[in-house]
């Protein structure tokens, strides 16, 4: 299986979208899938992880221009989405893609369906939910308070949305130190002082200058800088006057820091959730406005500290912060244990079984079609691939499709079913009487096709029509050349009916 990942990595931008990208690539990987990453800006540093890692990597060649489209982010890509389109269909052209994995704020619907042509099917990764994707799935690991309709008017009714920290992209390091993490005292010994890859306002600093209160000269620190940093030398030099202060630059073993420490001082990005794995209470200072209401709800949950952002939290404030975290232990308990109840490290885990494998089938339930299913099933019978297997191959229009769905909805002769997993619908069953016989109909959504579910899909609906009508017989109508639908009839015991003599 091909898998090509769209991701960039900058000062500005931030290494956070690749480091989910490569956690999730990491896990398609062990289960065999080859793995592209695609970019346009990617430091070399980077490029060279990613190639010692035994990936694919091919760079955007073609320069950055003064064009670009109107999206809030557009600025980050340096060039219009059709312009990027183009050379990533260039790049991709030489094989077929079973999937594409998108982390990028500067693309929409109109980059993902340009690439429709080339690529099965899309998953999209975002957490700001500010554009329109054309997506089969959407991931969004983040926590929210509005989390389940954030992405209603965005995405497609058919496209399959997995939200929540339950998904959080983890390295496996995380799951596996998990089960040997104790339960935290609340006490606070050691500290974690970690802004990511960049950390452009130098908050690094400030929580240092904070440190350095007589109050905390009986804490040790951890402080972790990425490569990119900017302020590495005024943070040596800061660090030379702390007895017990330790420095580190791009690690690995972030996942043995936590564990040590007793309390996270950081930015609210990614590894919010690696410190929830490993219940490691934090103060927060936001870096990026896309960190910001996450991590307010998550303090108004009681999940976090968040102080500010950090263009107004100062050192004044994050000096209280920790004289208030160490005088509450009780606190960082209660957060600890809260925060390692919502992740548990197998994030990844649970989006590469829906990618390569879809929902559990035993999970698959029944119910009866109802108008607010018309655009829903308006989508899924324009599916290009839905179409070419229909007798009449011709798109459907809206107004057209609206009249007939609520005439088959009101038909007694015709029985709508609705097939759904946890995470939404995957398929649609219709059985329509004629004579003695009902013929029957199904379509199965896009991301879930080729996985085996056909045949599921079609047990439990028929097992429920049964249930629900008598009937002396079912007739399935197939085109020639419709081999998976036919495979799948074939298996439920459908016997061939040679068609009347001329």
């Amino acid at each position: 299986m091909n898998i090509a990942f769209r991701v960039d990595a900058s000062a500005i931008i931030g290494t956070g979208h690749l480091m989910r990208c490569l956690t999730l690539a990491d896990a398609l990987s062990q289960r065999g899938a080859q793995i592209q990453f695609i970019s346009r800006y990617l430091p070399e540093y980077l490029q060279d992880m990613l190639l010692d890692k035994g990936y694919e990597f091919r760079m955007f060649k073609s320069p950055a221009n003064e064009q670009i489209d109107n999206l809030a982010h557009s600025h980050w890509l340096g060039t219009t989405q059709q312009s990027d389109a183009d050379e990533a269909l260039q790049i991709l052209s030489d094989r077929t893609w079973e999937w594409l994995v998108v982390d990028h704020y500067a693309l929409d619907a109109r980059w993902e369906s340009a690439l429709r042509q080339i690529v099965r099917r899309i998953l999209v990764i975002d957490d700001i939910a500010d554009r329109q994707h054309d997506c089969d799935i959407l991931l969004d690991q983040n926590f929210y308070a509005n989390m389940n309709t954030r992405y209603a008017d965005l995405v497609s009714p058919f496209c399959t949305t997995l939200l929540g920290p339950e998904y959080a992209l983890l390295r496996t390091k995380f799951s596996e130190l998990r089960k040997h993490v104790k339960s935290r005292s609340g006490e606070v010994h050691r500290v974690l002082v970690f802004f990511g890859g960049s950390d452009p306002e130098n908050s690094t600093s400030r929580v240092l200058e904070a440190l350095s209160s007589p109050a905390f000269i009986h804490l040790d620190i951890d402080v972790v800088l990425g490569a990119a940093n900017p302020h590495r030398t005024h943070i040596e030099r800061q660090i030379e006057s702390f007895p017990s202060a330790k420095l580190h630059i791009q690690i690995d073993n972030m996942a043995e820091l936590m564990c040590q420490a007793d309390l996270s001082i950081g930015a609210g990005g990614s590894t919010t959730w690696e410190r929830f794995c490993l219940g490691l209470p934090s103060l927060v200072v936001t870096i990026a406005d896309n960190q910001v209401q996450f991590t307010r709800d998550l303090h108004n949950d009681g999940l976090l500290r968040w102080l500010g952002t950090s263009q107004e939290v100062d050192v004044a404030m994050i000096n209280e912060a920790i004289k208030v975290a160490l005088q509450q232990p009780q606190t960082n308990r209660q957060e600890s244990e809260r925060g390692m109840r919502i992740v548990d490290g197998h994030g990844a885990a649970r989006v590469v079984q829906m990618l390569l494998h879809g929902p559990d089938p035993d999970t698959l339930h029944v119910r009866r079609a109802v108008d607010a299913d018309c655009t829903l099933f308006w989508h899924w019978a324009n599916d290009p691939e839905v179409r070419a297997n229909a007798f009449n191959s011709d798109l459907i229009l809206w107004e057209n499709h609206r009249a007939w769905f609520t005439s088959k909805l009101q038909d007694p002769d015709t029985t709508i079913y609705v097939i759904e997993c946890d995470k939404g619908p995957i398929g649609q069953v219709r059985f329509e009487r004629k004579n003695e016989h009902y013929c029957i109909d199904y379509s199965l959504a896009r991301q879930y096709r080729g996985l085996g579910l056909g045949k599921k899909l079609m047990e439990v609906s028929i097992r429920t029509f049964f249930i629900q009508q008598q009937t002396s017989g079912i007739i399935a109508e197939v085109k020639a050349d419709n081999i998976s639908s036919y495979k799948v009839f074939e298996g439920l015991g459908f016997n061939d009916i040679p068609p009347p003599p001329p």
